[in-house]
């Protein structure tokens, strides 16, 4: 996480004078990258920590843009709101993930048992072993 913060840090500072609206666009494919990756059940909490890093590290590359800053954190929480996704699950566990049911039963899965066994033996049989 470090290293892409560092990252982020090194774009916001060569983007200081582009527009909010850029700056947003930006930081928000950040941070949806980072959410497709890492939010996992067990790791929200990096995740949100992430994106509060985000939110304080493009504070302060807004503040620097002008010796008159009008910024406080009730405007940077509407912007921080406005264009950075929210830290969500986004990969649940995975018996919720693949726990589908379905309605009716699918034709593919009334195959009846064939008795094959891969290598040709069937089932419950072995060859007997040679010696050595």
């Amino acid at each position: 996480m470090r290293v892409k913060l560092r990252k982020v840090k090194d774009q916001l500072q060569q983007r200081v004078h582009l527009p909010i609206s850029e700056q947003g666009r930006l930081l928000a494919t950040v941070m949806r990258g980072y959410l497709n990756y890492y939010a996992v059940p067990k790791n929200m909490d990096g995740v949100a920590a992430f994106r509060t890093q985000v939110t304080w590290l493009w504070f302060k590359a807004l503040r620097r843009r002008s010796q008159r800053n009008c910024l406080n954190w009730t405007r940077m929480n509407r912007i921080a709101t406005k264009w950075l996704p929210s830290s969500r699950l986004v990969h649940p566990f995975s018996n919720v993930r693949f726990d589908a049911t379905t309605r009716g039963k699918e034709s593919s899965a009334v195959i009846p048992y064939a008795g094959i066994c891969a290598g040709g033996r069937s089932k419950g049989r072995s060859l007997p072993r040679s010696k050595k």
